[in-house]
């Protein structure tokens, strides 16, 4: 994955195409990328958040060539505890566009999946609520970006299985 930087635009512009699906948005798609405020805001959000002592505190100066690769759990961390304190003021309370709606809406649901996903006890509640925040995902990502499926996407859909046994 490439570093998060204001100078390395992840574009997801296209056009928004239709649905017959009632809960549809048209919101147009835009290029992405952080500006150097919201990257900053981001770093001090890194340095200033409490951690429990288990984690590991990611590298504050995240963007940067220099700071490196990520690690997975490092990737965990940064998409379900710094992520969600940081992006609602970016793309709620700043920005409140159908479009930023719609990716907030969108990473939520794959926030709340993965941290279903990633606990180490599990009930019959929690496969419920998996299998519907991961379709919400599911569904809004193509309204979100032009993607196409990947068997990971695929293979999520059957955590709800693993996670009854």
């Amino acid at each position: 994955m490439a570093p998060l930087g204001a100078d390395t635009p992840l574009s997801i512009s296209g056009d928004s195409g239709s649905s017959s699906d009632s809960s549809y948005v048209n919101a147009v798609r835009q290029s992405f990328s952080f500006s150097k405020d919201q990257l900053e805001r981001i770093r001090t959000c890194i340095q200033t958040v409490p951690l429990p002592t288990y984690m590991s505190r990611l590298p504050g100066n995240l963007g940067e060539p220099k700071h490196g690769s990520l690690k997975a759990y490092d990737y965990l961390i940064l998409f379900t505890v710094i992520f969600p304190l940081i992006l609602p003021e970016f793309w709620w309370n700043l920005e409140p566009s159908d479009y930023h709606r719609l990716i907030l809406n969108n990473f939520g649901h794959l926030v709340a999946s993965t941290n279903i996903i990633s606990t180490y006890l599990t009930s019959n509640t929690n496969t419920e609520e998996y299998m519907h925040h991961y379709v919400c995902y599911h569904e809004s990502l193509t309204q979100v970006y032009p993607v196409h499926w990947k068997p990971n996407h695929h293979y999520a859909m059957h955590n709800s299985d693993l996670l009854k046994r």
